[in-house]
């Protein structure tokens, strides 16, 4: 009986919530004056257009960071789902969610509608519970200061005293949930992050609509506190609760309101949850992540295996390509494996090969050249030929040092393998992104992996991405500290892994053209073009094709800032950058002066040619190899050697 009665207690709870929310709308509907319905439609007209237009473009905002949120669960919880289904996923559900109310049942519904093919039952459940739990807590901690806000505005005499509770309660918060804050920082960060750049969108997206006079932070409280009223209330739109609140706490005429709310709940209400009424009728093409990597290890190109570092794969009967996505387009990247699934037909394509660029090309698509590829048949390859003279030479440097190259399990040696790739990117400045692989370690366990060691100590690796009839040159990582030889020994290695694998193609990634619009980038990168020419590969062109030269451009520079990443660098350089003091402590001694110089084995980077430079004895010291130096490097040494001493 007990077991009963808090069962239709409970019932009766959650059908209390949307009925008490629909009274308080009735109740404001009939406190408005007589003709307020078409006092707000009749202000329509007077809104400029850039209000309009500014107001979509910040909600556009609001709803992408919607989808960093929900992409955020989906990886915390381990969903079985793709980055790019888990944002789209996001954005419908709360998009449908907030426009036909009960947002949190509706928003789980569409979830389950979108994703059960892919994920469970339970999953599903969990990101809605989490995504809604933790939107309203991080909400809640906005309103809090909200109403602090308008206190103070309205009582401030009153308001000041109030600052003490309020950080006791934010300490007293912190002192019982901090510790477990603390082991998800990570996670937590990013759901407050997006929470309140969320918040922010939307209530700047309603600002605009508002008389100028108001002032923007008044605003911003009166929002977030109606926001939270509206979706409290579970009713279609926020319809009364937010109203009520927004009229009563702004100081404005209600004549010069209801225009403004009516058009905000137009652009952040109506607009969307039609938008994803629209996709949600449109057929889903991606994958799981179970169903991904089954279908990359038996069909899919060595290349595919981005589709683990953001990248996804669209499917339909036809055929499946391989999307990149960048902060304000998609991009094709390669050839699709069949036919090219029919909702991609005009997608830009990123490294499409010469005969896809010609065919595209009639069809009065701007296409360019952009790079070239390296690639290798394993079955056929040798260290003979003139060409690779400068590799065989590099590899007798090798093995006249201490070094060994053999094929380890990730798993084995985490620690140095992350140790390595984090003095790669300190010395280089950070990760690439795009098409361009990134270390993460969780994902080396599908790959060939070949350790490079020195005196029994690993110092660098390279990895290949694996497929059913290619492998593709992935990673190559150092400390800085390897002899010359050391990685083309490791890439070798790696051929012969694959001609015992029976794949028929070896590919050693693209260079960058050097002409065209991009060639400046590529003539920065001309060495590395270089040490993959002494490989003597075969050479195939890469083009990047876009319906119309403003989508040329427009996809290109967009896939040039996703490769570059300049702000994901831009703070790795801040972490290297050091502020603290040199201090002496008792027992240590602090050298002052130039730093004594070391030598280092085999060190033959290249040094700016400075007089310093030239006069380096370093430079120098391996004169007497004849392979290497002449009659006139020999003469040349002794004249640094007369000058220095």
């Amino acid at each position: 009986m007990r077991c009963g009665s808090t069962t239709a207690r409970a019932r009766a709870l959650r059908l209390l919530v949307p009925a008490a929310g629909v009274g308080i709308a009735i109740w404001a509907y009939l406190q408005l004056p007589p003709g307020a319905a078409m006092t707000a439609f009749a202000g329509l007209a007077d809104i400029a257009l850039w209000r309009w237009g500014l107001a979509l473009a910040l909600i556009g905002l609001s709803y992408v960071v919607i989808g960093q949120l929900e992409a955020l669960w989906h990886v915390a919880l381990r969903v079985n789902s793709q980055p790019y289904t888990a944002r789209r996923t996001g954005r419908i559900a709360i998009a449908i969610g907030q426009c036909v109310g009960m947002a949190s049942v509706v928003a789980g519904l569409v979830r389950w509608h979108l994703l059960r093919g892919v994920a469970q039952a339970g999953d599903v459940a969990r990101v809605s519970l989490a995504v809604s739990l933790s939107f309203t807590l991080c909400m809640s901690v906005s309103a809090l200061l909200a109403l602090w806000w308008i206190a103070l505005a309205a009582f401030p005499a009153l308001s000041w005293p109030m600052v003490p509770v309020v950080a006791a309660v934010m300490g007293l918060a912190l002192w019982r949930y901090g510790p477990k804050l603390w082991a998800q920082r990570r996670l937590a960060a990013g759901v407050m992050i997006w929470t309140h750049a969320d918040l922010l969108c939307a209530g700047l997206a309603f600002a605009v609509f508002l008389p100028g006079d108001l002032p923007l932070l008044q605003v911003l409280a009166v929002f977030i506190l109606a926001f939270g009223a509206g979706l409290a209330t579970h009713v279609p739109m926020g319809i009364g609760a937010f109203d009520l609140i927004v009229i009563a706490f702004l100081p404005a005429p209600t004549a010069a309101l209801l225009p403004a709310l009516l058009a905000f709940r137009l652009t952040y209400f109506v607009v969307p949850g039609a938008v994803g009424l629209y996709a949600l009728t449109r057929p889903q093409a991606l994958p799981g992540r179970s169903t991904l990597r089954q279908f990359l290890h038996s069909h899919a190109p060595a290349l595919w295996s981005l589709a683990d570092q953001g990248a996804s794969v669209w499917r339909d009967a036809s055929g499946a390509a391989l999307v990149g996505h960048t902060p304000v387009a998609r991009v094709i990247i390669g050839e699709p494996s069949g036919a090219l699934p029919h909702a991609l037909r005009r997608m830009a394509r990123y490294k499409c090969s010469a005969r896809t660029a010609a065919s595209l090309r009639k069809r009065g698509w701007s296409t360019m050249r952009i790079a070239t590829e390296a690639w290798i048949d394993p079955s056929t390859w040798t260290l003979d030929g003139p060409e690779k003279s400068t590799l065989r030479r590099k590899l007798r440097q090798a093995q006249t040092s201490s070094v060994s190259v053999r094929q380890i399990d990730p798993r084995d040696m985490p620690r140095d393998l992350t140790r390595v790739a984090q003095a790669w990117a300190r010395a280089s400045g950070g990760e690439r992104g795009f098409s361009m692989g990134r270390f993460t370690l969780s994902l080396l366990d599908a790959q060939a992996v070949f350790a490079i060691f020195t005196d029994g100590t690993l110092h660098g690796f390279v990895t290949f991405q694996t497929g059913p009839q290619d492998w593709c040159l992935d990673l190559i990582r150092h400390d800085g500290t390897l002899p010359a030889g050391a990685v083309p020994a490791a890439m070798i290695a790696g051929f012969a892994a694959a001609k015992d694998a029976g794949v028929a193609e070896v590919t050693l990634a693209a260079t960058i053209a050097q002409t065209g619009p991009f060639g400046w980038l590529g003539r920065r990168h001309a060495g590395l073009a270089q040490f993959k020419r002494s490989f003597g590969p075969q050479w195939r062109p890469l083009y990047h094709a876009a319906p119309g030269p403003l989508r040329f451009f427009w996809t290109a520079s967009a896939v040039l800032w996703s490769v570059q990443r300049p702000l994901a660098r831009l703070t790795t350089w801040v972490r290297q950058l050091s502020f603290t003091p040199l201090r002496a402590t008792e027992g240590t001694n602090v050298r002052t002066g130039p730093t004594p110089k070391t030598e280092a084995t085999h060190d033959k980077r290249i040094r700016p040619t400075s007089r310093r430079a030239r006069l380096d004895p370093r430079r120098w010291r391996n004169r007497d190899q004849p392979v290497q130096y002449g009659a006139f490097f020999r003469r040349r040494a002794r004249d640094v050697e007369r000058r220095t001493s």
